[in-house]
Order: C-alpha cells, then structure tokens, then sequence
C-alpha cells in the first residue's frame, strides 16, 4: 500500500511539474543584432562623425602631404645637393611623427567615446527587454549562447521595435 501511495504521489508531481512547465514562457534575444540594427547606433555613428570628421580630415591631409613629400623626394633625390635631401627627410621624419601622435590621441577619444556609447546602448537594450519582459509576463530571457530556439521564442525584433519608438520620442 505504501508503493503504491508513494508512486500515486510520484505521479502527481511529475504532473504537477509538466502542467507548471507548460505555463513557462520564454524568449531569447540575439544581442550582436541589436548591436548592429538598432537605429541608436546610426545616432551614434553619426554623432562620432560630427565629433571626430574634422580630425580625421585633418590627419588625411597631413597622410598626403606626407606622401606628397615622400613623392618629392623620389622624384628629386638624384638632382637635390646632400643638404636639401636631408632637410626634406627631416620634415618628412617630422611629419610622420606628428602625423603618428595625432592619430593615436584621435584612436584613443574614438575609442573613449565608442565604450561610453556602448554601454549607453546596452543599458537601453537591457531596459527594453526588462520592460518588454514584464509587460508580456515573460519567465525567462536568454541572449548569448543559445545554440538553437525555435523562431517563435526569438524576440530581437520586438526589442529592435521598441527601440525604434523610443528613438522617435
């Protein structure tokens, strides 16, 4: 009699667990997506254009003056006396070194500015799906590592919705 409780009471949790299990609802998110579709990141892109378009028209033009010296010198190295050749490859030295130090304080405010807009964009990324999950009741929300879902579970475009109307406000 007792096996045969014990294995009704088996059965009833096991029942119990599915019926639970049924009521789960859960959806997964592709983040690198997000990261590359959502309209913030055109705001971005566009906002380190206008912050760091001139710099790097700048450094393009110091590129070709350096290579239009270096073009100079070719040209000129057979018929310029030792003194000119050497003073043209002290400016060209000069302006390598210049060009150099400019481009990597340019490369690091790029960078400064890209990881703080980063962590802007993944803090509304995870507001929106935050909000997204406690509207639709959702249990559980996974992103990165999920080998496969079914499509129907894939909620990217949701997120990406929401954010666009978010960019609109």
């Amino acid at each position: 009699m007792k096996t045969l409780f014990k294995l009704f009471m088996f059965l009833v949790f096991i029942s119990a667990a599915s019926v639970q299990a049924a009521d789960i609802k859960i959806g997964y998110v592709d983040v690198e997506r997000l990261l590359k579709e959502a309209p913030q990141v055109e705001k971005i892109n566009e906002k380190m254009l206008g912050e760091f378009g001139s710099k790097k028209t700048e450094l393009e033009t110091g590129e070709k003056e350096i290579m239009d010296l270096q073009e100079k010198y070719k040209r000129n190295e057979l018929v310029m006396t030792d003194d000119k050749l050497n003073e043209l490859k002290s400016a060209i030295i000069s302006k390598v070194q210049l060009y150099k130090q400019k481009e990597a304080v340019l490369q690091q405010e790029v960078t400064a500015m890209r990881n703080k807009e980063v962590v802007v964009l993944q803090n509304t990324i995870r507001g929106v799906i935050k909000d997204i999950a406690k509207k639709e009741k959702y249990d559980l929300i996974v992103s990165d590592g999920v080998l496969h879902a079914k499509e129907s579970f894939n909620m990217t475009q949701k997120v990406l919705d929401k954010m666009s109307a978010l960019l609109k406000k």
